[in-house]
């Protein structure tokens, strides 16, 4: 079991802070005010934390996101994946890594917002059709939900991953990946504690996009006739090609899967 925290803004220094305090990554935020930034990913990495993707509009400004079950569509569902992708590609955020995002649901769901055809249900769908290829299953990213007991519970096969909160919950379910428990305050910043089981689909140091792969990657593209691609390259990663870009060369069915992704950026 890992130790992780969630908290809404980010203060210079506070990471060595956090990993000296006994945590292991943290859970921060996308699209709310003090999101995560360049910054702060470097110094999470650098002090040895894992990063956790949090997108949520809903708790946010009211003024400009209705509360509740009013804001949860198939719609708002693509619309929120979309600036997502658009946030990955700004903080250099790799795909196809086996990494997650987890889309909050931060109000209490009822039981009718999370049945079938429900308003967070088709929230989701709108999400795992912008992450996933429709030609190719597998995900951008793996698509997780944040929320209460009912949300942990919902029957949703696109969304394999839940992190649940106390609030709004009777009992801690068994498929939650991970626990909002606590609230704490570690270098005089106020957290929420998380408790994590395996946390594979975590972001870190590893996973990092390298400067000296990327270039190669540039270069073998430009040999190898694909133009196309790099612009695509220069904000994406493709564990598909690792090896071929290791042995300095591409073969048909990795050219292949080049030109796919690039068909599906352009596509969303």
């Amino acid at each position: 079991v890992s130790r992780y925290c969630d908290f809404f803004a980010y203060h210079p220094g506070m990471s060595q802070c956090i990993k000296d305090a006994g945590y292991d990554g943290v859970f921060r935020y996308l699209h709310l005010e003090n999101g995560l930034s360049l910054e702060e990913i470097r110094e999470h990495h650098a002090a040895g934390l894992k990063i956790a993707l949090i997108f949520q509009t809903t708790g946010g400004d009211l003024r400009f996101h209705p509360p509740g079950a009013l804001y949860f569509s198939y719609e708002s569902g693509r619309r929120d994946a979309l600036w997502f992708l658009r946030k990955v590609r700004e903080l250099d955020i790799p795909m196809y890594e086996g990494i997650a995002v987890f889309a909050a649901v931060d109000y209490n769901a009822s039981s009718d917002d999370v049945r079938a055809g429900g308003p967070v249900t088709r929230y989701f769908d709108g999400w795992h059709d912008v992450l996933t290829n429709e030609r190719n299953s597998d995900p951008m990213f793996i698509l997780g939900a944040y929320g209460g007991q009912r949300v942990a519970e919902a029957m949703w096969p696109a969304v394999p991953l839940r992190w649940q909160t106390r609030a709004w919950s009777a009992f801690q379910s068994p498929r939650a990946v991970a626990y909002q428990w606590d609230f704490g305050n570690v270098c005089g910043i106020a957290i929420t504690i998380d408790e994590v089981g395996s946390d594979e689909w975590a972001w870190g140091d590893e996973d990092l996009n390298k400067e000296e792969t990327r270039s190669v990657v540039l270069e073998v593209l430009q040999d190898q006739g694909y133009p196309d691609t790099i612009e695509a390259m220069k904000n994406t990663y493709n564990p598909l090609v690792v090896e071929a870009i290791e042995n300095r060369k591409i073969d048909a069915a990795q050219a292949a899967e080049l030109e796919r992704l690039v068909e599906h950026l352009r596509s969303v």
